[in-house]
């Protein structure tokens, strides 16, 4: 009866919580951060769909739940530490990129944490990821069932990047297990945005690659832009995979052949 008597009375009053007082009660912000890999969290969010599909997911899954998610970059690691205490954030999640120094921020400020395409042995953390080398290799091996034995590759920094080193490793392992040479040569590196795939064309065409495996959808989709924009039709000039099955690559024409990652359902899983 208490507790009817209060609700209605909240209804009647208008009244709606104060999250602030609410935090300082509880103990709980309500608050959970989630931090991309680019510096410019816009580049990220407009032209790399992967990334908004699964933000969309993860936010929708965590306002379900009665949590806010604020978006960061990864931040240097002193200033990670403050703007976790003022923020007082009840939980984290990292994409793409942990550095080993996090692991100590993370630790002492016992914030609960879950890394997104990272590969790390650190078992105290759960992992949600893609096998991204049996994509890489499944979709190169697509290719050379298809005939094609001059096929390349295309990616973003492998150097930086775990995840399109693992793709790369894929694709070289099943050209060599299919006994076809590997070529360094064929491996074209550009900034995984549908901009850096367009400005492989030039490459490709110098390389005389008949297919090319590419490490990201919107990499792909450059890639075809460019080439219909040179008047060279698709497939009959160039057979091309992209990596990640963003909404995009079933409406462009014609359409992508991809590996899928289901992005939505690992946004949900991440929450």
């Amino acid at each position: 009866e208490t507790k009817n008597a209060v609700l209605s009375a909240a209804k009647e009053l208008g009244y709606s919580r104060n999250y602030s007082a609410f935090s300082l009660s509880t103990g709980e912000s309500k608050l959970i951060a989630l931090f991309l890999p680019r510096e410019d969290i816009y580049v990220s969010l407009t032209q790399n769909p992967f990334y908004s599909e699964l933000y969309s997911a993860f936010e929708r899954k965590c306002r379900k739940e009665g949590y806010d998610v604020l978006i960061e970059p990864l931040m240097e690691q002193k200033e990670l530490s403050s703007w976790i205490k003022s923020r007082g954030i009840d939980g984290a999640v990292i994409l793409g990129l942990f550095p080993d120094n996090y692991h100590d921020e993370f630790s002492k400020n016992e914030i609960p944490l879950t890394l997104v395409d990272v590969y790390a042995s650190d078992e105290e953390y759960n992992i949600v990821r893609f096998d991204d080398y049996k994509g890489a290799y499944m979709s190169t091996e697509h290719l050379i069932k298809n005939g094609h034995t001059n096929i390349g590759f295309i990616c973003g920094n492998i150097d930086c990047s775990v995840v399109d080193r693992e793709r790369y490793n894929g694709y070289r392992d099943a050209m060599i297990q299919n006994d076809l040479s590997f070529d360094k040569d064929n491996v074209i590196f550009c900034d995984a945005t549908y901009d850096g795939g367009y400005q492989c064309f030039e490459s490709i065409r110098n390389k005389k690659l008949t297919a090319v495996v590419c490490a990201a959808d919107t990499i792909a989709i450059g890639v075809m832009r460019s080439f219909m924009d040179h008047g060279l039709e698709l497939p009959d000039n160039l057979s091309i995979i992209g990596f990640d099955d963003i909404y995009t690559a079933k409406i462009v024409y014609p359409p992508l052949t991809t590996i899928k990652q289901d992005i939505s359902y690992k946004g949900e899983m991440t929450a």
